[in-house]
């Protein structure tokens, strides 16, 4: 079920998957850079189950 009104739909520009991926997905998580480094970045997992 989606609701209404879907982000970006409000006039901003982008910002529109991660909000897809937890809509699609059984699970979801963001992560950022290595702990105790300078690492920039994410690391983006996403589970979706085979039926």
């Amino acid at each position: 079920m989606l609701p209404e009104l879907l982000p970006g739909l409000d006039g901003v520009p982008k910002g529109r998957g991660p909000w897809l991926a937890r809509q699609v997905a059984d699970r979801s998580a963001v992560t950022g850079g290595a702990p105790g480094t300078d690492a920039a970045g994410a690391v983006v997992t996403v589970a979706v189950r085979l039926r």
